[in-house]
């Protein structure tokens, strides 16, 4: 697992270069999503840890221990189908009218994202599959959640090892 400020790095210089690299005609390698709903779908994740989507406690996973060593405290990639069990499945209706405003939101997130954790740098958030994360964990999430989804689109090299 990366160091924390390594991640932070990761979001702030090379997140913003590998995000305009993404064109609204880039093609998934694997799924069904297109680049727009992906960027909402990645969006999504980081307005949960930003507190702005409270998961209700309720929504934790009964086996999140494990699911949080197997899937997120590991060098593993998230496998290609990985399924969160509350978001829909399917392709959703796009949140924003066009490619570039959900890129634009995107990019907002992850500024909030810093934000939100700055100021309140010792928040635990639930998500529903690993249980409370606090910042680094997040972090980590995002990064991993990130990647996985850039490789999805061909953005960063498809590998069996995030770094």
């Amino acid at each position: 697992m990366q160091t924390q400020q390594q991640l932070i790095l990761f979001f702030e210089n090379e997140f913003p270069i590998l995000l305009k690299k993404l064109t609204k005609e880039s093609k998934p390698i694997w799924g069904t999503m297109d680049a727009q709903s992906m960027m909402e779908h990645v969006a999504l994740a980081f307005k949960i840890a930003n507190g702005n989507i409270i998961l209700p406690s309720s929504s934790i996973d009964v086996k999140a221990d494990k699911l949080k060593k197997l899937f997120l405290l590991s060098d593993r990639p998230l496998p290609k189908d990985f399924q969160n069990p509350i978001l829909p499945s399917g392709l959703q209706p796009y949140e924003h009218l066009s490619f570039e405003i959900a890129k634009q939101k995107l990019a907002d997130e992850v500024v909030l994202f810093q934000k939100y954790f700055h100021l309140n740098s010792e928040k635990t958030c639930i998500h529903n599959l690993f249980g409370n994360l606090n910042y680094h964990e997040w972090l980590w999430f995002e990064y991993k959640h990130t990647i996985h989804h850039l490789m999805q689109f061909g953005i960063v090299p498809v590998s069996d090892k995030i770094s």
